[in-house]
């Protein structure tokens, strides 16, 4: 009864029997940045629980910290026990984890984001007169 080996081998097969309409992960990271890559290949969203060491637990200690990006599209350092452990997959920066990214709100030479300037309605450039 059952499968013999590792979660990620047999989650495509899940999710067609399953008709999986959301992925629900815990784990150790790498297979949660494996179980968000595959979900996204069938568009479905992935929660994951992270298992990051948590020292203190309420968020003043900062070890437990990761990359996610924000719903403004900013990435910025989360604190797992406090704004987690619970996050979507997606927003997860799986190949950062474990360092600062330069981009990060706060990192070292973070700059903010400036909008571009619109052209015009004509798509020319607006004259002076």
């Amino acid at each position: 009864m059952g499968a013999r080996g590792v979660i990620t081998d047999l989650l495509s097969q899940v999710i067609h029997e399953a008709r999986t309409d959301v992925v629900y992960a815990c784990g150790p990271m790498p297979m949660l940045r494996q179980v968000t890559t595959l979900a996204g290949r069938y568009d479905i969203p992935v929660q994951v629980l992270v298992e990051e060491a948590m020292a203190c637990g309420t968020g003043v200690c900062m070890t437990c910290v990761l990359p996610v990006v924000g719903e403004d599209g900013v990435t910025r350092m989360t604190r797992s026990c406090v704004d987690g452990p619970v996050f979507r997959g997606d927003l997860v920066r799986w190949d950062d984890v474990g360092t600062v990214p330069f981009d990060a709100l706060g990192a070292p030479g973070w700059q903010p984001h400036r909008p571009r300037p619109r052209p015009a309605a004509s798509g020319r450039p607006a004259s002076g007169s």
